[in-house]
């Protein structure tokens, strides 16, 4: 009978939480969703949500909130994610892993957050690596220098077991800096990172000299020269790549303009981009489209001008003409109309000057 007793309370105590989930959902399950949601409790709310039956009255309510909920929850994880990366940025690496830790303890469904915490993992190691080859290099620099003191000290005392001793010692130091330092500069080549590759294998070679270090210093060396040619040719794709774009929206603009009759626009467009590239084909068959139109525009405009000067209305004819000379300003019909036009409005205005004023009686 005691056996039996056990037994049930071992059964209740498995079933009970979920019976609690279920008296919960049956309760009134909005109100969980809701208040998990409210208190940041982002995971809580979605599983409440997915724990709601199609059988249960509230199940379409419950759906209803899937979507602000995941919204609420996706913009959380952001907040996380750009202060764990800020804490970062300081310096500040435990206090960036426990953000992490507190966002995906709230919210454990986003990918999101899980896989910046994994990038986060992978740099800090990066960082705990780049940390540790600057403890290895400060240690070589200390032996290298260290070495000559050790050498004298036993040729000093050269019946000395203990100089002798501390002079090995020191020797097998240097060995093993020197292995770890050539394991770190060819993990660093095979990074591409042939600046670290290079200090790490010079100072290994220096410290014990072998072909097989002298080898991999030529190498990473060989390899900066690549990486550097590689750069400046990616640098020479970029430039030209983004030139390229350029001119294509210049042209377009350029199109636009010409649709529009803005003919300054349209020139200002095919001077830029003629500036970028001289000689482009495009430009320089547009560029004789454009000098076409502003040849006709010029012409008409001329003669429109004349057809007031001729009126006598000179200041008509001159505010026709000057604008002219911002499309065509070296055209020589154009300017001489406009001097000619000046000085008659110049002789008519001194006329007018010289004329006394009649007073009537």
């Amino acid at each position: 009978m005691r056996h039996y007793r056990l037994l049930f309370v071992l059964l209740a105590l498995l079933v009970l939480p979920g019976c609690a989930q279920m008296v919960a959902l049956q309760s009134d399950p909005l109100v969980n969703i809701d208040d998990y949601a409210q208190q940041g409790e982002y995971g809580r709310a979605l599983d409440t949500i997915e724990a709601v039956r199609p059988s249960h009255p509230d199940y379409e309510r419950a759906r209803a909130r899937l979507l602000p909920v995941s919204r609420a929850a996706d913009a959380y994880a952001e907040r996380v994610i750009e202060n764990a990366q800020a804490l970062m940025g300081k310096g500040e690496w435990q206090p960036a892993l426990d953000a992490y830790d507190e966002g995906l303890r709230r919210y454990r469904q986003s990918r999101r957050l899980a896989e910046s915490r994994e990038a986060f993992l992978a740099a800090r190691e990066a960082h705990l690596a780049d940390l540790d080859t600057q403890l290895l290099i400060n240690r070589a620099e200390y032996l290298l220098a260290d070495a000559p003191l050790y050498a004298r000290i036993e040729q000093t005392i050269p019946k000395s077991y203990r100089a002798r001793r501390d002079n090995q010692r020191h020797q097998q130091a240097i060995e093993d800096t020197a292995a770890r330092l050539y394991t770190r500069g060819m993990d660093a080549m095979a990074q591409k990172r042939p600046e670290l590759a290079e200090q790490c294998l010079s100072l290994a070679h220096t410290l014990a000299p072998n072909d097989e270090r002298e080898q991999a210093l030529e190498q990473a060396r060989r390899f900066q020269v690549s990486l550097d040619a590689q750069a400046r040719e990616e640098r020479a794709r970029r430039i030209e790549r983004q030139r390229s774009a350029r001119i294509t929206a210049l042209m377009e603009n350029y199109r636009t303009a010409m649709a529009g009759q803005d003919l300054l626009r349209a020139r200002a467009a095919l001077d830029e981009a003629a500036r970028l590239q001289p000689g482009h084909r495009d430009v320089n068959a547009a560029r004789g489209e454009l000098e076409a139109a502003i040849d006709r525009y010029v012409s008409s405009e001329i003669e429109r001008g004349r057809r007031a000067y001729t009126l006598g209305n000179i200041e008509e004819a001159l505010e026709i003409w000057q604008p002219l000379q911002r499309y065509s300003p070296d055209n020589r019909q154009l300017n001489e109309h406009i001097e000619r036009a000046t000085r008659v409005l110049e002789n008519v205005r001194e006329i007018e000057q010289r004329q006394p004023s009649v007073t009537l009686p």
